[in-house]
């Protein structure tokens, strides 16, 4: 179990537990998450982790994610766990009760904030600000995705769209549905990440595709990629775009006014890449693992401005509290 943080704590009520009523967006299965105080330190148990934790604050957020596919919108819930200075020690997706969290807080003497309701939701660029040694816990069971599980599944992709042509090609459509039927009956006893694996050949096909079209882009300067997904864009030649997976931050125009330039930073075990102003105000705040040789080709083709620092823990602050847009 991993033990951190040194904020001011108090000598409440002991052994209470709180969950999670909901996932963190609508449908989204309940995280498998608990978080009790032991009268010491705040203790998280989920399937995918044990953290014991001394904050200073107990953060309610909610926020809109929007989204690339019909101008959609999506409300994201979550609890995180903060340090003295703001920064994210733990972060729990779910839609957790605010009573329940309140009275958490009470009973560990510490402050409680609920950002739910706030006109103007600063969540992501919260979430966005952390701590060394932050982690994050989904609730629910890692599942490595070994050499030997991509085999069968392209290999059950490949035999599944060889079964489509054929059955469209000899027997019409009638059998099709019928086969459809029976894909439909097979998902509700497969596991879910399986069924869609094996029953959409398409996209496990097409994915070693897209990644080498990434790739590619990134080579050549047009765009950037780190892992977990965040990519970053000049659209039209004159917009910085963001996205990560199907989400999508607003997008700035490049420029003395809008991105000017780029700052590429490590502080401690953290780091991320900054877009800011002539000035110099951070516009987005995009934590990760960022290749310094495809920043550069990036800020060179689209005429950016680069620095690569080490910022001392009062700088860092200072940008997680001016960004704009950030990616948690």
């Amino acid at each position: 179990m991993q033990d951190a943080g040194k904020g001011e704590v108090g000598t409440g009520v002991v052994g209470r537990a709180i969950r999670p009523q909901a996932g963190a967006v609508e449908g989204a299965p309940v995280p498998e998450i608990s978080l009790s105080w032991d009268g010491g330190a705040f203790v998280a148990e989920a399937p995918d982790g044990q953290v014991r934790l001394r904050p200073s604050t107990l953060y309610r957020y909610r926020y809109d994610q929007h989204r690339r596919a019909k101008n959609d919108t999506v409300v994201v819930d979550g609890l995180a766990l903060l340090d003295g200075d703001g920064l994210v020690m733990l972060d729990l997706p779910g839609k957790w009760s605010r009573i329940d969290a309140r009275r958490l807080a009470t009973d560990a003497g510490v402050d409680f904030q609920d950002d739910t309701s706030a006109v103007v939701r600063r969540a992501p660029a919260v979430l966005a600000g952390r701590a060394p040694g932050w982690r994050r816990l989904h609730g629910r069971k890692v599942f490595h995705f070994t050499r030997v599980h991509k085999v069968v599944v392209t290999c059950g992709a490949v035999l599944t769209l060889a079964a489509m042509a054929y059955v469209i090609t000899m027997s019409g459509w009638l059998v099709w549905r019928g086969l459809s039927w029976a894909g439909r009956a097979l998902l509700d006893l497969l596991d879910a990440k399986w069924a869609i694996l094996l029953l959409s050949p398409v996209a496990v096909l097409l994915r070693p595709v897209r990644g080498r079209f990434h790739r590619f882009r990134v080579r050549r300067g047009d765009a950037l990629w780190a892992p977990g997904g965040t990519l970053v864009t000049v659209r039209r030649g004159r917009w910085f775009q963001v996205t990560r997976g199907k989400d999508v931050l607003p997008a700035v125009r490049l420029g003395q006014d809008g991105v000017a330039g780029l700052t590429l930073y490590r502080h401690e075990d953290l780091s991320g890449l900054l877009a800011a102003n002539a000035t110099g105000r951070v516009l987005y705040h995009l934590p990760g693992s960022w290749n310094p040789d495809d920043v550069h080709r990036f800020a060179t083709r689209h005429r950016l401005a680069l620095r690569v620092l080490r910022p001392s823990r009062e700088e860092y602050l200072e940008w997680v509290r001016q960004a704009r847009y950030a990616i948690g």
